[in-house]
């Protein structure tokens, strides 16, 4: 008896675009224990802290060694970054890619 085949293969188009661009991303979550938001301007300060405290851990991080990034640079150009993963710069139209995490205190 030959054994059961838990999963199907499905033919891949390399071409494709990861997210497919009628793709519409939630606008945020917010639960009793945290909220999930499109980060945005508001979140810099907090976002910059968080990774600049963590940067060893992030380049140790597989995948990541090596890499261009996580690389210095300031508040200015933090926002920028932001401003393009969230769809809110000029040069980078779109939806939000990056959500920033706040627990509910209670």
């Amino acid at each position: 008896m030959e054994p059961r085949r838990l999963y199907t293969l499905v033919p891949v188009d390399p071409t494709a675009p990861f997210i497919p661009e009628r793709f519409v991303p939630p606008g945020g979550l917010a639960t009793d224990a945290f909220v999930l938001e499109p980060l945005g301007p508001r979140h810099n300060e907090a976002d910059y802290a968080a990774w600049t405290s963590s940067v060893p851990h992030i380049q140790a991080t597989p995948g990541f060694a090596g890499g261009s990034w996580p690389h210095e640079m300031n508040l200015a150009e933090n926002l920028g970054v932001s401003r393009c993963t969230t769809g809110t710069s000029p040069s980078a139209p779109g939806s939000p890619t990056a959500f920033s995490t706040r627990l509910t205190v209670t």
